[in-house]
């Protein structure tokens, strides 16, 4: 008599289900019959973060779907997302814990989650403390800043969507942990700013001033890094925040262009990426040249003596750099996912900014063994715009 699959125990059923790590599988796992989906929980809990999919520019005509290209299946799908694509104004300036952190012309900021669309509310931009007015009838000045020397100068809506803030990082998903923390790196004074769920403004981090290369939630602290290469621990935990800071030894000069910091276990990676200047045809810097990553250098911090060694190859692990929050994977967990290389995206897109339009192309995978760069699939046939593709983590909850 064969065995009946539909009735199996929900013990078994529970721990077979905890052996699963791709989302999609687990979607699957439960939609078996009434049995298998009432004996497991419909949020899985124990999943790992997943292998990002990367959201595309929205097209020039107002749309309600938004583009997004999955590395498992090589493949672009259309993701229904009319609180992000309709409006031609709106930016992304961050993706963190899978929800996009979205600007547009007006001091609003937001958070969307793409696959639940849920959204929250961040405090505007016009609350950080060094913006000290707004006013919409100020055109092309609508915002007054003051700098450290208490002169005061006037930024555009445009301006402060575009420029003011590098990326937004979250502590945890708002929809799983309702204290989670946002900071923010700020471009405009090389500050970082934090903010709390509920809060109705944002706090600057005075002790961790110029610490705008990167920053990334790891083991339940904010870590910031410098172009020195130095890192300040934030600790926003309490009533005010507490900075420590590691200083490497030895420094490492400020060789490269850009610095990433990825957490993976116990482990803290600093990525250095390299970039050159590619001409249009003419010799110029035209309409069709840009900057273009040539290289990267990983390095991995040893705690016991408190420096940088510099990392050969990363395994199976698979690093994911850009406009998000860095990221870290196991590629073997993943289908369409390859250990020993770097995924990137262009997150310096002022530099590559013509007469509005954006070609957003320095993206790719690199693979730390042979130094050699592929373009990611699919794109050749895939018009982009501004502004450039960001990683985004599928969290449905």
């Amino acid at each position: 008599m064969g065995v009946d699959w539909t009735q199996l125990p929900a013990e078994l059923l529970e721990s077979i289900s905890k052996n699963l790590k791709i989302y999609a599988d687990y979607v699957r796992f439960r939609a078996v019959c009434r049995n298998w989906g009432t004996s497991v929980p419909k949020i899985p809990l124990h999943l790992p973060p997943q292998l990002p999919w990367l959201m595309l520019p929205p097209t020039r005509s107002p749309v309600t779907y938004r583009a997004i290209f999955d590395l498992s299946t090589d493949k672009l799908h259309h993701l229904y997302l009319p609180e992000y694509s309709t409006n031609p104004a709106k930016r992304h300036r961050g993706s963190s814990e899978g929800w996009l952190v979205i600007l547009d012309l007006s001091p609003d900021i937001i958070l969307l989650n793409p696959l639940s669309r849920a959204k929250l509310h961040l405090p505007p931009l016009s609350t950080f403390p060094k913006v000290t007015g707004f006013n919409y009838s100020h055109i092309s000045n609508e915002y007054e800043l003051q700098c450290p020397y208490r002169i005061r100068y006037n930024r555009s809506l445009q301006y402060m969507r575009d420029c003011f803030i590098q990326k937004v990082v979250l502590s945890s998903s708002p929809s799983k942990d309702p204290n989670f923390v946002a900071m923010a790196i700020i471009n405009e004074t090389m500050d970082l700013a934090y903010c709390r769920s509920g809060s109705d403004s944002w706090s600057i981090i005075e002790a961790a001033n110029s610490f705008s290369e990167d920053v990334i939630y790891f083991q339940g602290l904010f870590y910031a890094v410098n172009i020195d290469r130095q890192i300040a621990i934030c600790d926003v935990n309490g009533a005010s925040p507490q900075v420590s800071f590691i200083r490497t030894w030895p420094l490492l000069g400020i060789d490269g262009d850009i610095r990433y910091l990825v957490g993976s276990g116990d482990e803290l990676f600093l990525i250095t990426r390299y970039l050159a200047l590619e001409l249009d045809d003419t010799g110029f810097h035209g309409h069709n040249s840009g900057y273009r990553t040539r290289k990267f250098d990983v390095f991995r911090l040893d705690w016991s003596v408190l420096a940088w060694k510099e990392v050969r190859s990363l395994g199976d692990e698979a690093l994911f750099i850009g406009g998000n929050s860095s990221l870290s994977l196991q590629a073997s967990d993943f289908p369409g996912c390859v250990g020993n290389r770097i995924y990137y995206t262009d997150d310096y897109s002022e530099n590559n900014f013509h007469d509005g339009a954006c070609t957003g192309d320095d993206m790719g995978i690199y693979d730390l063994g042979d130094g050699s760069i592929k373009p990611l699939p699919s794109f050749f046939f895939y018009t982009l715009q501004w502004p450039p593709p960001v990683w985004i983590t599928p969290n449905p909850w």
